[in-house]
């Protein structure tokens, strides 16, 4: 009976075949032919397994390079988008600043005014208690009307003013919780968006090109922070403007105290 050969490599080389002809050349011939027959079989099947593992890797190969070049490309998408959406906003935002800069300077003018008609009606004042000699009566009416007028002018300038600041004041934080929120919204949005990319990616990608997604993400929420931080400073300089004419009313009103 003849002797079992040594098991074939798994690589199917054919030393290994020509190694085990020359041990069998010296078996039964019949024995020897079944072998050959044998491990041309295993040769068979190990070329097609081979084969069929090929195409099966560049399959995988070619739908994962599709894949990362489709998600590439949403990548640079989403980035231009998200570019050109904050300077539009950057843009419309600065042009309503500088229009309420003016509306504000405009009010510090009319405070400028009214402190010159105030000063005008006390010198009207001073001037009608110099002439008013008649009577004391007579003048003390005289001027308690006019200081009833003045009073009452003042009042009346000082309530507008006031309206005016505490609408500049609803309009500049009504704008601003708008923007934060639309801020805080595009942000959820670019956040939910790489995270997917990350989750999609992990399944086929290596650990390298995650690593360059994620600091391209990276780079894109700077690039998004180097635009909203001029408009942060913009918000402090106009909110600044505001206390300030807040607290020229307030000397105003000090003034006319006295």
């Amino acid at each position: 009976m003849a002797q079992p050969g040594p098991s074939p490599p798994t690589d199917g080389s054919f030393h290994f075949l020509e190694s085990t002809l020359g041990q069998l050349a010296l078996c039964n011939p019949v024995s020897l032919l079944q072998r050959v027959a044998e491990l041309e079989k295993v040769n068979a099947e190990f070329l097609r397994t081979k084969q069929q593992l090929e195409q099966e890797f560049n399959q995988k190969r070619a739908k994962f390079k599709e894949l990362y070049l489709a998600k590439e490309a949403t990548m640079d998408t989403l980035q231009i988008e998200f570019v050109n959406q904050a300077e539009c906003k950057y843009y419309f935002f600065s042009e309503d600043l500088k229009r309420q800069n003016a509306v504000l300077q405009a009010a510090q003018d009319d405070l400028g005014q009214l402190r010159t008609q105030l000063m005008e009606a006390h010198a009207e004042m001073e001037n009608i208690k110099a002439i008013a000699t008649v009577s004391e009566n007579t003048k003390q009416e005289a001027i308690d009307e006019v200081k009833r007028q003045w009073q009452e002018e003042v009042a009346s300038l000082q309530a507008i003013m006031k309206e005016t600041v505490r609408d500049y004041e609803l309009q500049y934080h009504h704008r601003l919780e708008q923007e934060r929120a639309q801020w805080n919204q595009y942000r959820e949005n670019v956040e939910r968006e790489i995270a997917e990319l990350r989750r999609r990616l992990s399944e086929g990608q290596e650990e390298e090109n995650l690593e360059n997604e994620m600091k391209k993400a990276q780079e894109d929420a700077e690039k998004l922070r180097s635009v909203v931080m001029p408009m942060e400073k913009e918000i402090a300089a106009l909110k600044e403007k505001l206390t300030g004419a807040e607290e020229k009313i307030k000397e105003l009103e000090a003034s006319k105290l006295k």
